[in-house]
C-alpha cells in the first residue's frame, strides 16, 4: 500500500506509513478520486547527543579501559594454528613427527620420542651445506666418523658420533694392549664392533643429509640403544673372561 502523503510503500494491514506516520486508508475501503491531503505528522525527534570526545558533566575526560589482558600461562585464541590446544585445563603441543598430543611440560613426545619444536622451544637443526662435493665428504667421514657432519652443520651429532667411535677403538685397543691377554679378546672385540657400526651408520648417514633420500641410520634413539648394547655386552664379556680365568 502507498502512502497517499508521501509515496512510500507500507505494509497492507498498516494504519500509519512508516516514513511520514500519515493515517493511512482502512483495508477494503474504495478509494476516492480526490483524497483530502492528510496533515503529515513529524517523527519524533531523537534527543542531542554530546560528541564522543566531550567531557563528562564533572569535567574530567573519560579514560576508556585498558583491554582485558590474557591470564598468565594462558594460550593464545590462535594456538590451534600453532599446534597447541587446552584441554582439561592443561595445555598439551602436537609432536610434528607422529602429530601425537603432549603436556606442555614434555621435552619429547611420549609417543615417538622426537624433541619438542616450536612454542618456546629451540626449532630442529639447522639446514645442512649442501654445496659439498658429495663424494668428499663420505669419504672424510669413512676417515674419521663425524667429521662429514661437522662440515654440513650438524655440530652436535657430528661430535657425538666422532666421540663415540673414537672412545671404543681407544678402549679396545687399550683392553689388547692390557695384562689381560687372550681374555681380553672379547671384550676388545665388542668395541671394535660398536665402533664399525657408528663408522658405517655415519658414513651412510651423511650421505642421506646431503642427497635428502631415506632416512638416517643412526638417530639419537638408535644411537642410544647402541651404546646400551655395547655397554650390556662388555659387561657379559668381562663377566665371562673373568670366570674363566677363576676356573
Amino acid at each position: 500500500m502507498r502512502c497517499p502523503a508521501c509515496g512510500a510503500r507500507n505494509a497492507a494491514s498498516a494504519d500509519w506509513c512508516t516514513q511520514c506516520y500519515a493515517a493511512l486508508a482502512v483495508p477494503g475501503a474504495e478509494e476516492s478520486a480526490t483524497t483530502a491531503e492528510l496533515p503529515e505528522v513529524a517523527a519524533p525527534s531523537a534527543p542531542p547527543q554530546p560528541p564522543a570526545d566531550a567531557p563528562p558533566p564533572g569535567g574530567v575526560p573519560a579514560v576508556p579501559a585498558p583491554p582485558d589482558a590474557p591470564a598468565e600461562g594462558s594460550v593464545p585464541p590462535d594456538a590451534e594454528a600453532a599446534d597447541v590446544r587446552t584441554r582439561d585445563g592443561e595445555v598439551e603441543w602436537r609432536c610434528a613427527v607422529c602429530s601425537g598430543w603432549c603436556a606442555l611440560t614434555a621435552p619429547t613426545c611420549t609417543v615417538c620420542g622426537a624433541p619438542r619444536q616450536g612454542f618456546g622451544t629451540e626449532t630442529g637443526p639447522a639446514e645442512p651445506r649442501r654445496d659439498l662435493p658429495l663424494a668428499a665428504v663420505i669419504g672424510i667421514s669413512l676417515v674419521l666418523p663425524g667429521s662429514g657432519h661437522l662440515l654440513i652443520g650438524r655440530i652436535g651429532t657430528g661430535v657425538a658420533r666422532l666421540l663415540l667411535a673414537l672412545l671404543w677403538v681407544l678402549g679396545g685397543f687399550a683392553m689388547l694392549r692390557g695384562a689381560g691377554g687372550g681374555a681380553a679378546l672379547g671384550p676388545a672385540l665388542v668395541l671394535f664392533t660398536g665402533a664399525a657400526v657408528v663408522w658405517i651408520g655415519t658414513a651412510l648417514d651423511v650421505r642421506t643429509v646431503l642427497t635428502g633420500r631415506g632416512s638416517e641410520v643412526l638417530t639419537s634413539r638408535v644411537l642410544l640403544w647402541l651404546v646400551v648394547g655395547v655397554t650390556v655386552a662388555l659387561v657379559a664379556t668381562l663377566l665371562l673372561a673373568a670366570t674363566a680365568g677363576a676356573a
